[in-house]
């Protein structure tokens, strides 16, 4: 074979050579691309599901709250009701034994 054509196709198969090895490289970066895009939704999609629950149990809270103020102001009734429930046995006592 002429010497031309044979460094030519030497130069050739270098290139394809080194083709091959970039192609090979640039795979290796695409797949651990998609794995690490993969990786950064999913905590995207977790962190969103994190939030979702947080507002719900932010909206629980409050009613919760609204209730807490609601039984304690019950309670404060019931509590001073029962004051003047046990004055007025006391006074009735009182009188009952005098």
């Amino acid at each position: 074979m002429n010497p031309l054509v044979t460094r030519q196709f030497d130069n050739v198969l270098q290139l394809l050579e080194q083709l091959r090895l970039t192609t090979r490289e640039s795979t290796t970066d695409l797949k651990h691309s998609i794995e690490e895009q993969e990786k950064l939704q999913q905590e995207s999609w977790r962190q969103r599901k994190e939030l979702t629950t947080l507002r719900r149990l932010a909206d629980d809270l409050e009613a919760l709250q609204e209730e807490n103020g609601r039984l304690r102001q019950t309670h404060q009734e019931v509590h001073l009701r029962l004051r003047q429930v046990l004055s007025h046995v006391r006074s009735l006592s009182t009188e009952l034994h005098s």
